[in-house]
């Protein structure tokens, strides 16, 4: 019983520290303090605050970059909120013009944009993902 007791302490002291974590936005990088060219929300569904580290997020932007066609220096992770781990990320910085056709190529169609990105997220060893909130300035 005293053991069923702990486990449900520690997991209330999870939730919580979870909550908090949700509510704490990382500061983007200077480069992200003009308006983005485009911003999408993706979920990563395997994933959580803890394991979502400076590595992970590394790999992250590196496979979303080569799903979008552009330069990973172009993308910011603009906040990271617990759950089913939810990434914002935005499209910064000058692109060049076969950089901004890819792009544009890729955002016409958030579905395949899903899929696609899911792929490459996957292969990267970062398991499954549902992307949202597509938005291009």
């Amino acid at each position: 019983e005293e053991e069923r007791i702990a486990a449900a302490k520690a997991a209330e002291e999870k939730l919580k520290a979870e909550e908090a974590a949700a509510q704490t936005w990382k500061e983007p990088p200077l480069a992200a303090k003009s308006p983005p060219a485009a911003s999408f929300a993706v979920s990563l569904l395997d994933a959580t605050v803890d394991s979502f580290d400076t590595s992970a997020q590394a790999v992250f932007l590196a496979a979303t970059a080569k799903a979008l066609g552009i330069d990973p220096s172009l993308l910011v992770i603009a906040r990271v909120e617990a759950g089913s781990l939810k990434v914002a990320v935005e499209v910064v910085g000058g692109l060049d013009p076969a950089q901004a056709a890819a792009l544009t190529q890729a955002l016409q169609d958030p579905a395949a944009l899903a899929q696609h990105l899911a792929q490459h997220l996957a292969t990267a060893g970062l398991g499954r993902s549902e992307v949202a909130q597509v938005t291009v300035a």
